[in-house]
C-alpha cells in the first residue's frame, strides 16, 4: 500500500469512486484539472494495482481546505481514510498552512468521527448545505501550529 500524487492512469478510477461514494460525483474532466493544479493535491492511496481511496486538499494562502476523503466501499473500516487524513494534514503543514478546514454532510457519522480522532473539532453548520438529499453541512477545522 502506497500514498502517492495524482496520476493521469489514475483519473477513471478516481471518477468511479467518485460516482459510487458522492451523490454530487466530481466528473472526469474536473479531476484531470487537478493534475496541473498550483491550488490543489490529490493523494492516491493505491494497493494492488488499485486506487482504493484518495483525497484532496487545496491550499490557500496558510489555510488547507479538504474537499474530499473517499475509500472503495469494500476497503472501508481498515484505516485508509485516516491515512489520508495523515498525509494531507503533513502535506499542509509543509504548505506553511496554520489551519486546515473542511465540511461534512451531518448525517455522515462515521467520516464525522474519523475527523475527531484526527483533531478536528465541529465549528459551524450551514443549513441545507447539502442537496440529493438535502442535509446540513458540519463545519470542522484544525490548528496547526
Amino acid at each position: 500500500m502506497c500514498i502517492r500524487k495524482l496520476e493521469e492512469k489514475d483519473v477513471k478510477q478516481i471518477a468511479y469512486l467518485e460516482k459510487i461514494c458522492f451523490s454530487d460525483s466530481w466528473s472526469e474532466k474536473t479531476i484531470t484539472q487537478l493534475l496541473d493544479s498550483r491550488l490543489d493535491r490529490c493523494f492516491v492511496l493505491e494497493s494492488q494495482g488499485a486506487v482504493r481511496a484518495y483525497g484532496i486538499i487545496r491550499i490557500l494562502a496558510d489555510e488547507g481546505e479538504i474537499f474530499r476523503v473517499a475509500a472503495d466501499p469494500s476497503k472501508r473500516r481498515l484505516g485508509l481514510g485516516s491515512k489520508l487524513m495523515e498525509a494531507m494534514t503533513e502535506y499542509a503543514k509543509a504548505q506553511g498552512a496554520a489551519r486546515i478546514m473542511l465540511e461534512v454532510r451531518e448525517g455522515n457519522l462515521a467520516a464525522r468521527s474519523l475527523y475527531k480522532s484526527r483533531g478536528f473539532q465541529e465549528e459551524g453548520k450551514r443549513k441545507d448545505y447539502y442537496s440529493d438529499p438535502k442535509e446540513d453541512g458540519i463545519l470542522m477545522g484544525m490548528t496547526l501550529v
